[in-house]
């Protein structure tokens, strides 16, 4: 009740130790929840609580639920350094249109098997290449809705995708400090002589200025300074460049698998994990079947969950040149 009382306490060697508790006892989380301003945690995430990865990453959690700001920053932002997101991708064909324009939901699993909900994306009907609209709001996916935080799109043959945030687009838009940003680029191999096999791809993400993992800005890429254009003149030294890790072929299902931990249980051409040159065993995200309409999902550092569902998207995406 007394806000002066309360940043006091905060401010104070004692409350690392208050708040550590409060997030390992499910019972104090409603009450701190209310008591503390999100706009004051978001601080406290970043400048006061010397608590480690997983403890902070769960204090974000804990408060995006109820604050809209909180969540669209949870989702934008780069994963937590030395901490695996787990999520779930849900794809929805039900009504009469969802069978060629279905609704996908993302969720993060918690340790308790619960689930909360990030994001949700459906393809746009009136396009003539793959357009995904994405927002953080499940009953609003319009692209004048509130909740809107980014879209994919394709070429005509859906091989090369760009993920954007909400911005407005360069040419429809004169206020500059609105324009769209690029997010991630995908593209997929093309395959011309129709052999089949697993799909070969690489995913491009703007560099990343990192302080305590946060990303702080990334340049606008417009016309030929895209991230297409740029790593195909090999201008890659402010881009991230990550590509899906070979299957190996398996002569008893008689077909190419990868090493998912569980986390996958079918096989399917849309399974792959992405990760980087520099450590092929560093698992930046990975992408895979469990039933047919469920997906895991799970990524990592530098990664956000935006970034993620984004590249996601490009992989239920039908692609005529590829299989």
């Amino acid at each position: 009740k007394n806000p002066t009382t309360v940043n006091s306490f905060l401010a104070s060697s004692k409350s690392n130790n208050f708040i550590t508790h409060c997030l390992r006892n499910e019972g104090c989380n409603a009450r701190l929840a209310i008591r503390i301003s999100s706009s004051y945690i978001a601080q406290l995430v970043k400048t006061r609580m010397p608590l480690m990865n997983e403890v902070s990453s769960k204090l974000q959690l804990l408060y995006f639920t109820t604050d809209s700001t909180l969540h669209y920053r949870f989702v934008e932002a780069p994963g937590k350094r030395n901490v695996v997101y787990k999520c779930s991708i849900t794809r929805d064909k039900r009504g009469v249109d969802k069978g060629m324009y279905p609704t996908y939901y993302l969720h993060l699993e918690r340790e308790d098997k619960k689930k909360i909900f990030l994001l949700a994306a459906r393809r746009r009907k009136k396009s003539t290449t793959a357009n995904y609209l994405i927002s953080t709001d499940a009953t609003d996916l319009k692209r004048e809705g509130t909740a809107f935080v980014g879209k994919v799109r394709s070429n005509a043959i859906g091989t090369m995708f760009t993920l954007y945030d909400g911005g407005s687009n360069p040419r429809k838009s004169t206020i500059t400090s609105n324009i769209r940003q690029e997010l991630a680029a995908v593209i997929y191999e093309t395959n011309v002589l129709g052999f089949k096999g697993p799909r070969k791809m690489h995913v491009l993400i703007p560099g990343i200025y990192d302080f305590s993992s946060l990303k702080l800005l990334t340049l606008l890429l417009r016309c030929k300074n895209t991230l297409l254009e740029r790593y195909r003149q090999r201008r890659t030294e402010d881009i991230i460049v990550m590509q899906n890790k070979s299957p190996v072929w398996n002569e008893d299902s008689q077909s190419y698998v990868l090493n998912f931990h569980g986390r996958v249980t079918q096989a399917s051409v849309k399974n792959f994990q992405i990760i980087h040159d520099r450590d092929p065993d560093y698992i930046v995200m990975q992408f895979g079947r469990i039933s047919n309409e469920c997906f895991s999902m799970d990524f990592r550092y530098p990664l956000s969950a935006l970034q993620a569902f984004g590249i996601a998207m490009t992989s239920f995406h039908g692609k005529l040149a590829c299989e």
